[in-house]
């Protein structure tokens, strides 16, 4: 699973709990499903390793996740995507809730992480 923290010169800021104040997909399927629209060009993210955004990437992603987020507050409270492949078929359902909630705390993250300088590293497992 990725989750993604604010790095300020080589270190969380002070006070940054990554437990609490971190950010995090809630389980697979939804990092499967959101993960993409955190692709802003530069590089993707790496689901093993690490990846860090700087000020102008953030400044990107913060943009497209403000627009990814008016598409995703339109749609109902839950949504089904099915998936098939090679006759296997597999429904997924996420909440709408759920996604923003995740959405707009990396939004708050990026904001934060500008103010501080620093970056927006995202950590796989």
């Amino acid at each position: 699973m990725i989750d993604w923290q604010i790095i300020v010169e080589g270190k969380f800021p002070s006070g940054w709990d990554e437990h609490k104040d971190g950010c995090w997909f809630p389980d697979f399927d939804t990092q499967r499903y959101v993960l993409p629209y955190f692709d802003v060009g530069d590089q993707p993210i790496d689901e093993f390793g690490s990846t860090s955004f700087d000020s102008e990437t953030m400044k990107r992603l913060c943009t497209h996740l403000e627009w990814q987020r008016g598409y995703l507050e339109a749609k109902g409270e839950t949504w089904v995507i099915t998936e098939t492949c090679d006759g296997q078929t597999e429904s997924y359902e996420f909440q709408r809730d759920v996604v923003l909630e995740v959405i707009d705390k990396t939004i708050s993250m990026v904001k934060i992480a500008i103010e501080l300088n620093g970056q927006l590293v995202f950590r796989g497992d």
